[in-house]
């Protein structure tokens, strides 16, 4: 993440251009296993890696699903198997909650699972990323709620991993040139080796598909984020104060002024900000004290508080992600509302990068800029321009062909999205 403002902070996005019930067997025979609601299927793709994701809404099928994603039904079906309802019906988790209670009484959560933590004061709800080695009960414990409680306000998501075996990955593993040996390399060159090899297929495909080089996306990604998935399995974001502030309704000024501050200069309001989850004027922290991954946990804390009080307006405050993309462009990069760009992109890696590859791929100039290697003319638009910030993500890409001078392509080319199978 950027020193000072990151895509999240600056202004140059912000004229960026815009770019149940189960069905009946259709085919007779012998009855086949469907889809529940609320539960999250695997997309399969033709590719390893660029699987996607999809939770079922009341009344979808695999045959739904399948025609809207054009893939084989049966492919769905064997990528879900413990997470299709029989056809002579089993256990429907939109029903009872004291089944769900039952399910759910002895299950503790995987790592990097996020849990809804209940409070007394509704604005400050908030998510929890569970860390190796932690329970229901020592989370409880941290915020002070009953263990009780916290097993009630996520009944749903630990009754779904109960049906699970092991963990799902947010890692596509490496692209066409392989896995690249790290073992001697050291500084940035680690970094941007490290990011290929836990992403470079999903990255492949995306750039791709946006007509950029993957090298110039593991420039910017390597210069907003370091290139890397937040360790505690959140994504990483920039919570915008200033941002905030516009995008609220006049009757939260007050709420607003109790716990959020900035610079209100022109042109300056990423600067001096900070939060106070109490109101106590004694408890002021600022929001991004090293301008990097290191501030997540107050962005955080910031972000679920402003999200009690105005979800649109929290959402699209924030930068999101890898490539650090604005909630304000969400129709940039194709959402409804910042909102929903949020929800599609805090659990899931892929949608994370799309959203950059996305934003870029969606604006001509700035496309063209990055592909000429005109690096500051690119930053000037996707960033503000903030110095030497075209020069860093220069030198990002040019050491990612620095170490994959002399390879050669292993695999087959990265697909750019789902694909009927064969």
């Amino acid at each position: 993440m950027t020193s000072t403002s990151g895509v999240g902070g600056s202004d140059s996005q912000n004229n960026a251009p815009s770019l149940g019930d189960q069905a009946a067997n259709p085919h007779g025979g012998t009855p086949q296993a469907d889809a529940v609601a609320g539960t999250t299927l695997s997309i399969p793709a033709a590719t390893v890696g660029l699987d996607f994701s999809h939770t079922v809404a009341p009344g979808e099928t695999v045959d739904a699903l399948a025609a809207r994603y054009n893939v084989d039904a049966n492919a769905i079906r064997a990528a879900n198997p413990d997470l299709l309802q029989p056809a002579g019906g089993s256990f429907d988790f939109t029903s009872s909650v004291p089944e769900l209670q039952d399910a759910v009484k002895d299950v503790q959560p995987w790592a990097g699972v996020s849990l809804t933590v209940p409070a007394a004061n509704p604005r400050m709800v908030m998510e929890h990323t569970v860390m190796p080695g932690e329970t229901i009960e020592s989370i409880a414990k941290d915020y002070d709620v009953k263990a009780t409680d916290l097993r009630q306000a996520n009944l749903t998501a630990l009754a779904l991993q109960s049906m699970l075996t092991a963990p799902p990955s947010i890692e596509s593993g490496p692209g066409r040139l392989g896995l690249i040996d790290t073992s001697k390399l050291t500084g940035v060159q680690l970094t941007v080796a490290q990011t290929y090899n836990k992403y470079g297929a999903a990255i492949e495909g995306l750039a791709d598909e946006a007509g950029i080089k993957v090298k110039d996306v593991l420039g910017i990604i390597t210069q907003e984020t370091g290139g890397a998935i937040d360790p505690h399995a959140r994504m990483t974001i920039r919570f915008e104060a200033h941002k905030f502030d516009q995008a609220i309704d006049p009757s939260l000024q007050p709420e607003f002024d109790l716990h959020f501050q900035y610079n209100q200069a022109k042109g300056l309001g990423y600067k001096g900000q900070k939060f106070n989850a109490t109101g106590d004027p004694d408890d002021w922290h600022a929001l991004h004290p090293t301008g990097t991954a290191k501030d997540q946990d107050i962005n955080w804390s910031a972000f679920n508080y402003a999200y009690g009080m105005n979800p649109e307006a929290a959402a699209s405050s924030i930068s999101m992600g890898p490539g650090q993309v604005m909630g304000f462009n969400h129709a940039t990069v194709g959402y409804a509302s910042a909102d929903a760009m949020y929800q599609s992109l805090k659990d899931s890696a892929y949608n994370q990068f799309a959203s950059m590859t996305d934003f870029i791929g969606a604006n001509a100039s700035m496309k063209k800029d990055l592909n000429d290697g005109d690096y500051d003319a690119f930053a000037k638009a996707y960033n503000g321009g903030i110095a030497g910030y075209g020069d860093h993500v220069k030198s990002y890409a040019d050491a990612f062909d620095t170490i994959t001078a002399g390879m050669q392509p292993t695999g087959a080319p990265a697909a750019t999205g789902p694909v009927a199978a064969p």
